[in-house]
């Protein structure tokens, strides 16, 4: 007798478990399809708009309910529904995963962006040497260098070589990289009647042939 009550009092137990399992499932269902827990958290003007829509909707609920109406769910019922749509219009959150993987795309593209610049960097100072060549480019830099340092003395930072712009160099910078350019131009266009000139050294057949005496 004994044992049969505790068998039905534990497959009550069993049951009743199982039934709260259920309903919280159910509640977690309905929670999640109607709060979108999956989405990311809403913006201020979305908060804003569903909390003025919840103090409408009660407010509404309370009016039709002081008139004895039984309808007065029906505002809440909306709100409930207005507040679904508006989190369900935010983005979805990220899961691990995709983090994991956006991540990697991020790298990816960083390391891509380095090497190209890293080109563009060897493309752009191989034009220089090109347009300057290596000695100019010196100069350029001694230039440079010169006027950097006039420029941080002491002199010029009290005010004793006078304002600013009456020590400014750029111009005559501007001059001497002007100057370098033209003269790589002219070397270009000498030296290229030169190469063209240069005799080939080929040899003719009748060249070629032994003379006989």
């Amino acid at each position: 007798m004994v044992l049969g009550i505790l068998i039905a009092f534990g497959v009550v137990a069993l049951l009743v478990v199982l039934l709260v399992m259920l309903v919280g499932e159910i509640l977690k269902g309905i929670v999640e399809a109607l709060f979108a827990t999956d989405r990311e958290a809403s913006s201020l003007t979305e908060a804003v708009t569903i909390v003025g829509l919840g103090v409408a909707a009660s407010l509404s609920a309370v009016g039709i309910g002081s008139v004895g109406l039984a309808a007065w769910w029906v505002p809440l019922a909306l709100w409930l529904v207005g507040f679904s749509i508006v989190r369900h219009r935010a983005p979805l959150k990220e899961t691990p995963a995709q983090r994991v993987a956006r991540e990697a795309t991020e790298r990816k593209q960083a390391e891509q962006d380095e090497k190209r610049a890293a080109a563009r960097k060897v493309v752009a100072e191989r034009k220089r040497v090109d347009s300057f060549t290596k000695d100019g480019l010196a100069l350029l830099e001694r230039a440079n260098s010169a006027v950097d340092s006039v420029r941080a003395t002491e002199a010029a930072r009290d005010g004793w070589l006078g304002k600013p712009t009456d020590f400014d160099f750029s111009a005559d910078v501007a001059l001497i990289s002007e100057a370098l350019l033209q003269a790589r131009r002219i070397e270009k266009v000498v030296g290229a009647p030169r190469r063209s000139l240069t005799p080939a050294r080929t040899t003719s057949p009748c060249c070629a042939m032994p003379r006989r005496w």
